[in-house]
């Protein structure tokens, strides 16, 4: 069974620019919680209390998805 992998994609409004990273933790390794207008915690405490993949306010959008891959057969022994 494939792995499905994660990403978050950034929208920081007043910079009309867009980011993706690998986890909500890697956010913050770039933003600070001023610049996102939402602190760490209370990030990941939204995306635990609501049944939803978009967080918005008036500085960012966060969103989560998946990856989507094509698959590979690099390292597969040849038959």
């Amino acid at each position: 069974m494939k792995k499905e992998r994660k990403v978050i994609h950034v929208h920081v409004k007043d910079r009309d620019k867009h980011y993706y990273f690998g986890s909500i933790r890697a956010i913050y390794d770039v933003f600070d919680s001023v610049e996102i207008g939402l602190m760490y915690q209370s990030l990941i405490n939204y995306y635990a209390d609501n049944n939803v993949d978009v967080y918005e306010n008036s500085k960012c959008t966060i969103r989560r998805g998946a990856l989507i891959t094509t698959p590979t057969r690099r390292g597969q022994k040849k038959s």
